[in-house]
């Protein structure tokens, strides 16, 4: 098999039929046939780079993925070669290639900047850590705070009655005795009791804020668990909010994802931009004489198809030449 038998069959025309074609329209086929192999190789690394370094996926797995999208956009590309007529189908032909341009040029911009995204994701997996330490934190916050409030008052009404046993004790204040007596350990007893209180609310809040800090590491465990770093939507999120924060990362990944468009997107070009060969003008040619004796043959099948008009139109004639004649002879 000669190159441009593989190159006819792989934009879908027969090899016998084009070998007798003009050099014009062969390298035409030959255009169009290397033309289609580029976003097809593109897509086939760009299905098993993203899958494998990614995605993170097994290569069995990245291999049969590219092998897949390779032959999907063989087909579509092929589709576009052949495809030809009205302006809508023109039009359709063009909005598929810019859509295959525009996934092309994005998926693969994912690969490429890979590296770059990775650190954004970091930020986001930190990020992400951070908020849900602090809505686990915001659940226990009012209950320690009100627990917190009840502690220091049952604190200071301790140590305001360890201050009135106190002045008991050295005649400073209550009964001016400086003496040990029953006042003096009726005031001690009830400071006692008041401070068992204040250690006994004390030691609940110590227990409601060793559970909120379980409760927040917990919450930061499951989130650093099960936040995705491999999620495509959320990396491409990160990668437009990186090159929007960079003037020289917009400038790179511009001009990257252009070259990748165009690439993509060159089967449509040149499809569109091209002119007709003169083999290609021949076969319209024929198209155009086939169509105009299929509509002579077609009009003139309906005319006898319906001989019985035709009958009532000689009825009618024989009828009129009657009259004139008898009254030519009269």
């Amino acid at each position: 098999m000669t190159l441009f038998s593989l190159c006819s069959r792989l934009i879908g025309e027969n090899p016998k039929y084009t070998a007798h074609f003009h050099p014009a329209s062969k390298r035409k086929i030959v255009l169009y046939a290397n033309a289609m192999m580029i976003p097809v190789l593109l897509w086939f690394a760009n299905g098993f780079l993203l899958c494998h370094e990614v995605l993170q996926t097994s290569i069995g797995i990245a291999i049969m993925t590219a092998v897949f999208l390779a032959v999907v956009i063989f087909i579509i590309e092929r589709c576009i070669i052949l495809a030809s007529g009205s302006k809508l189908i023109i039009a359709s032909r063009l909005a598929l290639g810019f859509l295959i341009a525009i996934l092309g040029s994005l998926c693969l911009d994912e690969v490429i900047f890979k590296n770059d995204i990775d650190i954004k994701m970091a930020e986001y997996k930190n990020s992400a850590i951070e908020q849900s330490g602090v809505a686990t934190n915001a659940i226990h916050d009012l209950e320690i705070t009100e627990l917190e409030a009840l502690v220091m008052t049952k604190r200071n009404d301790w140590m305001e009655a360890l201050k009135h046993a106190s002045e008991e004790c050295d005649g400073t204040g209550g009964s001016k005795v400086p003496r040990r007596g029953p006042i003096c350990e009726m005031k001690i007893e009830l400071a006692n009791q008041i401070q068992k209180d204040y250690a006994h609310e004390a030691g609940k809040l110590a227990i409601l804020i060793s559970k909120r800090d379980s409760a927040i590491e917990l919450a930061k465990t499951e989130a650093a668990l099960s936040f995705n770093e491999h999620g495509l939507l959320l990396r491409i999120k990160a990668m437009f909010e990186l090159v929007s924060s960079n003037t020289f990362m917009l400038i790179s990944y511009i001009v990257f994802t252009l070259l990748i468009f165009f690439l993509e997107f060159l089967v449509v070009m040149i499809k569109m931009c091209s002119h007709e060969t003169i083999d290609e003008k021949l076969e319209k040619a024929r198209d155009i004489t086939m169509e105009e004796k299929m509509t002579a043959l077609l009009g003139r099948r309906t005319q006898y198809s319906q001989p019985y008009e035709i009958l009532e139109k000689v009825k009618s004639a024989n009828q009129v030449l009657n009259k004139n004649h008898s009254r030519v002879l009269n």
